[in-house]
Formats: C-alpha cells, sequence, structure tokens
C-alpha cells in the first residue's frame, strides 16, 4: 500500500490485441472506483520463440516478457494475471511454473483456473448454449463445426459445445471439431480444412470473435452466404462483430467489464483480509442474435454513422501521433549534451504528449544482455534517472538513485494521487536497459510499442553519449578506439549476414572507390557476374540450411578465385559480382578456378546435390568513363549465355557412413 490506498499490478497480452487491451482499459475503471493505483505490465506471449525465428519482426518480441518479473514486487499488493492470454501456447506445466514463480506479491488470475489459486472469470456456458440452441431449434441446424484453439478458455467453451449438442440428441463428431494455435483471425488454413473435410456443415461456432472475422473470410472466398447458407457463431462480442457483414452473432462477454471487476474483487478481498484464500468469481454471458445466425438484417443507420465515427478518431489519433513522434525524435536528435551523458532529463523533456503527465525512467547501472531461449540473470538493484510529473522534469540526487527493485512502485519521489501506470520496456536488441512507468492514456494503448521503440532508441543514445564520455577521458586513446568502434559498425554495415562478404553497399563503394582511384587508371580488371544455379530447387528438397550452404559455398568459391586481388560481394538472393585486377590473367582463369573449387567440394562434400553456378566474365580497362552499370549490363548478358550451358539439377544417392 503506498499512502493509503492499494497497489494492484495487472499482467496482460500484447496492447495491440482487442482482449488484453479491453481488459486494462476495464482494470482502468475499476481501479478509480476502487480508488487504488494501477500498473499495468504489457508483456506479449510466452513460449512463442519458434515464431520469432521465422518472422524477423517478432525476433526481441520476447524482451517483453521480462517485464513480468518486475510484477513480482513488494511493493504490489497483488497482482492480477491473464495466464490464459499470455500463455496460450503454453502447456499446463508452464503455466503452473510462472504463477508458482511469485514470492513477493498475491497472485489473482483472470480467466484462468488454476488450483490454490483465485479465478475471475466469465460464465461461458449460459451465453454459448443459448446461441447455439438457437442454431439447433431455430434455424435446424445438425452439422455443426467449431473452430476452436488450445488454451484454457478454449478448452472450456469447446467442452460446453460439445456437451449442447448432445442435450440436443447431435451426435458429436470430432471431425468437425478443429484447433487453430492463433487464436485469431489468421486461423483461415484451420477453417479450409475444416469445411473441405465437411463440406456439408450448416453452421460453425468460433471460439471467439477474432477468430469468426477469419471463418467469414473463408467462407466468402467459396461463395457461401452467411445466414443463409450456413451460421456462425462467435463469442466476446466486440465492437468489430456488429460491424462485420452480415452483424457478427455472438456471446457477450464485456471483457472490459471483467477487467474491471477483478481489480474490485482484488480490493474487496485486500479490504478482507482474504487475498490469499482461493476464490471464484463468475460473470454471466448472453446471447446476442444478429443476422448470421437469425438470418434477419436490418440496416442501423446509427450503427453505420459509429463506423463511420469510430474510423475518423482512430485515423485522427493516428496522425495526432504520428505528428507528436516527429516532434519527439526531432527534439532528441537536436538535444545537446549540456547536462552531462547521465543525464537523462533531456529524454523526458521530449515527450510532450497530451495527457500524459507522469514519467519514471527505470535503469540498470549497465545494460543487461538478454538472449532468447537463456535465463536473464536479472540485476537487483535500478535507478531511477530522471522523472517527470506535468511539466516539471527532475533527476534525484545521485545518492538517492539506487533502489531494489521491490521498491519500484512506492518509491517517495511518486505523487501522492491516485494513478494507473503502464510499465513499458526499455530495450535494443538483446540488451535490457530498464523501464520506462508512465500514465498512457487507454486511447493510445493501440499504439503503445511507439513509446517502447522510441523510448529504447532515445536512452541507447544516452547510453552511447556515456560511451563517448569515457573515450573523451581517456585522451591518447580516444581516436584509436573511435577508430576501431567506426571500423566494426562500418565493417557490419557493408557485411552480408549469411555468408560474410560485402552485401550490395558495401561492394558498390568499394568497386566505386578501386574505379575512381588515380592510381587505378589504364590497369586490367576481370568482373564476374556470378549466379548460384538450382537454389529453389536445394531449399524446396532439403531445406534452407542446405541452401544457405550453397550460397556459403559459392562466395567462397569466389573469394578463393581472387585470392585477395580484389572485391567479392552478394548483390541480392542467389547473386554475387566479384571483380579484381587481372594480374596477367583473362576471364576464363577466374571463372574457371570458381567452377574447379565447386567441382572440388561437390566430390568431398558428402550433399546429395551439386553446387554449381553461371558466370558471366569480362576483362576490362579501368577508365575515366568506366560505369559500375555497363559492367553489370555487359556481364548480365554473358552470364544469360552461360546459363544455357548449366548441368542439370541431379539428386544422387549419398553413400551411407559407419
Amino acid at each position: 500500500m503506498y499512502k493509503g490506498r492499494y497497489n494492484i499490478g495487472l499482467v496482460a497480452g500484447n496492447l495491440v490485441d482487442d482482449y488484453p487491451r479491453d481488459i486494462c482499459k476495464g482494470a482502468l475503471k475499476g481501479a478509480k472506483l476502487a480508488d487504488c493505483n494501477l500498473f499495468i505490465f504489457p508483456v506479449k506471449y510466452f513460449d512463442c520463440e519458434e515464431a520469432a525465428f521465422i518472422n524477423k519482426e517478432m525476433r526481441y518480441e520476447y524482451q517483453y516478457n521480462d517485464l513480468i518479473r518486475y510484477a513480482d514486487s513488494k511493493s504490489l499488493d497483488a497482482v492480477l494475471i491473464c495466464l490464459g492470454n499470455i500463455c496460450y501456447k503454453s502447456t499446463p506445466e508452464r503455466r503452473r511454473e510462472i504463477i508458482d514463480s511469485f514470492k513477493n506479491t498475491p497472485v489473482v488470475l483472470i480467466s484462468s483456473d488454476e488450483e490454490g489459486y483465485s479465478n475471475i472469470k466469465y460464465d461461458s456456458v449460459t451465453g454459448m448454449r443459448q446461441g447455439i440452441e438457437y442454431m439447433i431449434k431455430q434455424k435446424g441446424c445438425k452439422r455443426i463445426g467449431m473452430v476452436t484453439a488450445y488454451n484454457q478458455e478454449a478448452v472450456e467453451r469447446t467442452e460446453i459445445f460439445r456437451q449442447t449438442l448432445r442435450d440436443n440428441g447431435i451426435e458429436v463428431l470430432e471431425k468437425r471439431i478443429i484447433a487453430d494455435k492463433s487464436c485469431s483471425s489468421l486461423c483461415e488454413n484451420s477453417v479450409e480444412i475444416l469445411i473441405s473435410e465437411n463440406p456439408d456443415l450448416d453452421g460453425i461456432v468460433c471460439v471467439n470473435d477474432s477468430v469468426a472475422m477469419g471463418v467469414y473470410n473463408v467462407l466468402k472466398r467459396h461463395n457461401y452466404k452467411i445466414g443463409e447458407d450456413i451460421f456462425v457463431l462467435g463469442f466476446d462480442n466486440i465492437r468489430e462483430a456488429s460491424h462485420l457483414v452480415p452483424p457478427l452473432a455472438s456471446v457477450a462477454a464485456d471483457v472490459s467489464k471483467l477487467g474491471e471487476r477483478a481489480v474490485l474483487e482484488v480490493a474487496d478481498m485486500l479490504d478482507k483480509h482474504t487475498i490469499k484464500t482461493p476464490r471464484v468469481v463468475k460473470m454471466d454471458t448472453q446471447f446476442v442474435p444478429r443476422q448470421s445466425v437469425t438470418g434477419r438484417f436490418e440496416e442501423d443507420k446509427k450503427t453505420l454513422i459509429e463506423i463511420s465515427n469510430d474510423y475518423r478518431k482512430k485515423l485522427d489519433l493516428v496522425i495526432e501521433l504520428n505528428h507528436t513522434m516527429n516532434s519527439i525524435y526531432r527534439e532528441l536528435l537536436m538535444t545537446d549534451d549540456g547536462g552531462g551523458a547521465e543525464d537523462y532529463r533531456s529524454v523526458l523533456k521530449a515527450y510532450n504528449i497530451a495527457n500524459m503527465n507522469d514519467y519514471y525512467l527505470f535503469l540498470f547501472k549497465d545494460p543487461s544482455r538478454h538472449i532468447i531461449r537463456e535465463y536473464w540473470d536479472m540485476p537487483p538493484e535500478i535507478y531511477l534517472r530522471a522523472y517527470r510529473n506535468g511539466e516539471t522534469v527532475q533527476e534525484p540526487p545521485r545518492t538517492e538513485q539506487c533502489m531494489s527493485l521491490g521498491d519500484l512502485f512506492d518509491n517517495r519521489f511518486m505523487t501522492g494521487e491516485r494513478k494507473s501506470y503502464v510499465v513499458v520496456d526499455v530495450y535494443s536488441r538483446e540488451m535490457q536497459f530498464g523501464v520506462l512507468m508512465c500514465d498512457i492514456p487507454k486511447e493510445y494503448y493501440s499504439h503503445y510499442e511507439m513509446f517502447t521503440f522510441q523510448i529504447g532508441i532515445a536512452v541507447k543514445m544516452r547510453y552511447l553519449f556515456q560511451i563517448q564520455h569515457r573515450l573523451m577521458e581517456e585522451k591518447d586513446a580516444i581516436v584509436q578506439r573511435l577508430r576501431i568502434e567506426n571500423h566494426m559498425l562500418d565493417d557490419v554495415s557493408s557485411k552480408d549476414e549469411l555468408t560474410g562478404i560485402l552485401n550490395r553497399h558495401g561492394l558498390i563503394r568499394n568497386l566505386e572507390a578501386m574505379i575512381k582511384d588515380s592510381n587505378n587508371i589504364d590497369k586490367e580488371c576481370i568482373f564476374m557476374y556470378s549466379d548460384l544455379n538450382y537454389l529453389k530447387l536445394i531449399n524446396d528438397n532439403f531445406g534452407h540450411e542446405e541452401g544457405d550452404f550453397a550460397l556459403k559455398s559459392v562466395a567462397n568459391a569466389l573469394e578463393a578465385a581472387l585470392d585477395g586481388r580484389g572485391y567479392v560481394g552478394r548483390i541480392g538472393g542467389d547473386e554475387f559480382v566479384a571483380c579484381a585486377f587481372a594480374e596477367g590473367k583473362d576471364e576464363d582463369y577466374y571463372s574457371d578456378a570458381v567452377k574447379s573449387y565447386l567441382l572440388r567440394l561437390n566430390e568431398k562434400s558428402g550433399k546429395p546435390y551439386n553446387v554449381c553456378t553461371s558466370i558471366g566474365a569480362l576483362k576490362f580497362t579501368i577508365s575515366e568513363n568506366t560505369s559500375i552499370e555497363n559492367l553489370l549490363v555487359t556481364s548480365d548478358d554473358r552470364l544469360y549465355e552461360d546459363k544455357h550451358r548449366k548441368p542439370p539439377f541431379v539428386v544422387r544417392e549419398v553413400p551411407k557412413t559407419g
């Protein structure tokens, strides 16, 4: 408790998604009614590392999940966790491991049944049964399928579906039930399987409205008339349900009401000192009939106006945020370093965002590295580097900045007013810097990642300033160290990540320097344009790791042929360019050297395929008129000719060893 108010934490999923965002919006209202402080920890989703390796945009999203470690704090009186939401891909053992890891803070769950823990949830039975029985009794449906998921709520709703069919004399066929990992509109592949295996379906029950959107997309592609040929029922009754065409019948389970009730129940448990006594609180649900089930549609002009107004407000908000973000970037880039490298007040001064008044920037003494799938050894202490209340930005005395992680949410620099904060992860790639605690308005929740990215960039800039200052203090060593770091940065930006040779940018830059060097005028050079043959077939037949092997092999062959006399670069997916001083050799010498290298490689590699490349090579003399573009065009023509001479793709049997 802080200054007479409870401090309640809420761990939810990605605020860009409807469910966790609406939970948080309801929790804000509940916190206001209960007169308590609320701290929201927007993690992403646990045990999704596989997706991070597939989608580069998700490569570092695992960093958000570190926020749950901050929620286990003795300065919080209790923490609510949307366990089924954040762990929808996790095993039961993994879910249990996460909640049992809390040692300092009592845990209450939202929509997740776990023995020994209180749970605030919806009673899905009433509304869902009403909807399914309407389809059976009013519309005569007898062949009803379901698109469900793997999380706890989905399993519960699937069992309600099965029981309702049994109670109404309809046989439950498991082939009519399909579970999708995404639990969202990304379920379309699963829906395609469901309708292809069950072409006679007359109804589909969806585990939630987001899944129903994916069902709509598939049914429309197959020319089904929803509400006539087939009936569709959703769950959650999100705002978009009434906006679909036709409007989606759903089960009203107001997620924001669930968030509100959860906070009020926790406050009540704290008042009665029963926070550690498990209880289950259920909220009723109700069937909301619309055209996708009833088959009847009356145009609601008010709804159309609401849709238009909603989109207009969203567009205005995006425009406003875009302008604000541009202003912040400008301020961050233009700020001077008058306060010193470790003065972070300038970072918070740049954040002039409407209706955001309180910011607290907590940073570790030094950035802490966290690698995916490895345990993060979280530093035990953190520093309040700067804070902002309204227009006033301050830096705490250096002697008072350090505090334990358990004291974050009742530190003496916080105002005595009731507040609701979002705790934003401050990271850059694999480096954890700390957290920013700020009062982001609920209207901005869909865009909170903007703040995450921006504060990470800003803090990293200050961190780089610190490094620069330390270098300057080293006097004589500074020039050498700066040269080393600049060379490293230049090397990284110029290298191809897979093969280690130059990328297109690095190659062009080096070739231009080579051609423009007056000392090289009239020197003879060899230019080779190389294309790896059959990359797609190698990938398709043997996997992308083998494709990578083939690409690396061509790069190695080109480098070996040049033997340090020039430059080799990868300019596209399977395309390479090499250029070297001729030194008395002709183009055939170099292209033959590349192909001979690969022949020797294929004899020893033990691979079931040959790595081979087509080459367009030419000899030229450097002059003032030499153009890389012209060299590429001419060599490309010769490459095309060589392509016609390439050997066929052959898969050979690899002898077994041992």
